[in-house]
């Protein structure tokens, strides 16, 4: 198998799984081998798995992050849906989730997104979090656990843009004002930090790119490197628009 598939498979699979847990039934009756059957019998040649959404709970067995609760010890959701995708002639590919994290915006403030204007709530259902802040290093933790773990084929990583110009709540006293809201130089940081995020994107796709070369763990013979893709935004005048782009 080589990186070829992608051009190879013309229909491709994917399912939304932004899914809490605050109810206890919610995931509790997963079965991966129905899941991706049905799929399979679409005739999907392709399906990319949640890890992660933009509720921040894991859908892998993680040492790291914090687990879906209705994932029970000894079950893998994500595992269990890569093997029976091996299993059903399925190519199964890694969505991430990026900035747009709840448990994690609820957990850590300090690794919070602010808007320009102060408002520090959920941004509608989900809250977001700073790739300049730990949070950074929080991701590429995960990433190495999944790309040492799991035999796929592809990662996609969601959400790397920024909707508003923002500043990261640890930086607050550093800046003339005591980083008011609106203050030029929140404003500015807001901007600087927007600009970085593709760059931020870039790097994590390349180290997972690399995972040959830093995870040995990995067995690479059948099916080669993965591919990698990311949102990114394109800035014109002022504003970030969606593009979905190869890196």
């Amino acid at each position: 198998m080589t990186n070829a598939w992608p051009e190879q498979v013309y229909r491709r699979y994917s399912v939304d799984i932004h899914i809490p847990d605050w109810d206890p039934a919610l995931l509790s009756a997963f079965d991966a081998a129905e899941y991706v059957g049905n799929i399979a019998r679409s005739g999907a040649g392709s399906l990319l798995q949640y890890t992660t959404s933009h509720v921040g709970l894991c859908l892998w067995d993680t040492q790291i992050g914090h687990r879906h609760a209705n994932m029970p010890p000894g079950r893998d959701f994500f595992g269990e849906v890569v093997s029976e995708c091996r299993r059903q002639g399925v190519h199964p590919l890694a969505y991430f989730s990026l900035i747009f994290d709840n448990w994690n915006c609820e957990h850590h403030p300090d690794w919070r997104i602010l808007p320009a204007d102060g408002y520090t709530q959920l941004n509608g259902r989900y809250g977001t979090v700073c790739p300049n802040s730990p949070y950074r290093e929080y991701v590429f933790a995960c990433l190495r656990e999944i790309v040492a773990r799991y035999d796929i084929d592809g990662m996609f990583f969601d959400m790397t843009f920024l909707a508003s110009r923002m500043l990261l709540p640890a930086l607050h006293g550093a800046l003339p004002g005591g980083g008011r809201p609106g203050a030029p130089a929140h404003r500015e940081l807001g901007r600087l930090h927007m600009a970085r995020v593709a760059g931020r994107a870039a790097t994590l796709a390349a180290r997972v790119r690399r995972r040959g070369h830093e995870y040995g763990e990995v067995d690479q013979a059948d099916h080669g490197q993965p591919s990698v893709l990311h949102h990114f935004p394109q800035l014109d005048a002022g504003r970030a628009a969606r593009d979905d782009r190869r890196v």
